[in-house]
């Protein structure tokens, strides 16, 4: 049993080692000074994390809710040591102060949106004719048109709004797009693509939906589930290097209190099954915009107390995961 378990670590391992490697390489030659490689060898060395929470999923069996969680306690207090007491002052660093509080130049701006929305309508257009050559089902041109004119009207719109002067200091000019808007709209776009348009993203749908049937049709499920966990930690890693950037402060308690649940809310209220095999990163973009509208829609009623905003978040939360449920009995029924 050990030899097998051993065989899976270092099968693993040899998957995704270059990723591994790079971390350990930055760590080892103390290249990290440099703030760039640093924040690379941070995702990296989540990605090591999430190899270990994969394989006590996928092989010892652990629910991967307690496996997060128990390790995101562990993780709060390995933070604690590294930082000596000390919390990392971002703000110092123009990168990684940038991340979150920096902005494109209006002419940015404008190729950045034209990239987008060309990139979305060129692609929607050459799908719908190859589908119509194949003699396969299609959305009709006219509502690809409707589509990507209702796209542009709308990024336009924003674009205009965004390259408008949002400061009140008249010795300082805040405008464009927000880079925290680029990163999470890039983002999306990626993993759209890893998810709808690989064999991978299949394989991990299959897995998600049903890893027995999956197993059964010849998928690796371990490697699915450990590739999941790498990229979930990946992810996690990057927000936390976007969190400390929002917070001008790699704090001790950096991630505590409601952001892990807030996580998992944005992507449940978006659509995200919790019982696996359905969701899409516009889910989780779309959940997000809903966790953060309720506090500042709430900010509009002051004569309401902040009480209330876990009140209605929790039970928006309640309504998505209810929601799920239900869909799930009647289409299992059917």
């Amino acid at each position: 049993m050990r030899e097998r378990a051993a065989y899976i670590v270092i099968r693993v391992m040899r998957r995704h080692q270059r990723l591994l490697a790079v971390g350990l390489f930055l760590v080892a030659t103390n290249l990290t000074q440099h703030l760039f490689l640093a924040l690379v060898a941070a995702v990296c060395i989540g990605a090591a994390i999430g190899v270990l929470n994969g394989y006590l999923v996928a092989k010892v069996g652990i629910p991967s809710f307690v496996v997060t969680l128990a390790l995101f306690l562990a993780w709060q207090g390995v933070l604690q040591f590294a930082l000596a007491g000390q919390p990392v002052n971002t703000s110092n660093y123009n990168l990684w102060h940038d991340l979150t509080y920096g902005n494109l130049s209006p002419l940015w701006s404008w190729v950045f949106v034209i990239v987008v929305v060309g990139g979305y309508v060129g692609y929607t257009v050459y799908a719908s004719v190859s589908a119509q050559r194949a003699g396969l089902a299609r959305d009709s041109m006219q509502l690809v048109a409707l589509r990507g004119a209702v796209l542009a009207v709308v990024a336009v719109v924003v674009t205009l709004l965004a390259n408008q002067n949002r400061n009140t200091n008249p010795f300082k000019v805040i405008q464009g797009i927000p880079v925290p808007a680029v990163i999470a709209i890039v983002l999306m776009i990626a993993c759209s693509v890893a998810l709808s348009k690989t064999t991978w993203g299949r394989h991990l749908y299959a897995t998600g939906g049903n890893a027995e049937a999956a197993r059964r049709a010849g998928i690796d499920v371990v490697h699915m589930k450990v590739t999941a966990f790498i990229l979930c930690s990946s992810f996690g890693a990057f927000g936390g290097i976007l969190l400390a950037s929002s917070q001008s402060s790699a704090s001790l308690d950096l991630g505590s209190g409601n952001v892990l649940l807030f996580s998992v809310a944005a992507a449940v209220i978006g659509g995200t099954s919790l019982f696996g095999g359905r969701g899409k990163p516009r889910d989780a973009i779309l959940g997000a915009l809903v966790i953060a509208i309720i506090p500042n829609g709430l900010l509009l009623r002051p004569s309401l107390g902040a009480q209330w905003q876990q009140v209605i978040t929790g039970i928006v939360l309640l309504l998505a995961a209810a929601v799920d449920a239900i869909s799930r009995r009647r289409a299992s029924r059917g």
